[in-house]
């Protein structure tokens, strides 16, 4: 899978939802998490109510995101 990054707003976003980057690599990491390719090229993965919006590129993985399912609580 190559390596994991995280933008600031990304991080920002895990600090104020209380949420991990352990977290966030496992959900990207688990085969059985839902992906779906977004319009801008983007790839939403959705698994317990995490939604996680990345990108790839040629040194790995960029999460541009993160935020709770509220559908799925």
């Amino acid at each position: 899978m190559g390596n994991i990054r995280f933008t600031p707003h990304a991080l920002q976003r895990l600090n104020e939802r209380g949420i991990s980057t352990e977290t966030v690599i496992n959900v990207i990491s688990d085969p059985s998490s839902q992906a779906t390719i977004e319009e801008n090229g983007n790839i939403r993965v959705q698994k317990a109510g995490l939604v996680i919006i990345f990108r790839k590129e040629i040194n790995g993985i960029l999460v541009v995101t993160v935020f709770r399912d509220e559908n799925k609580k």
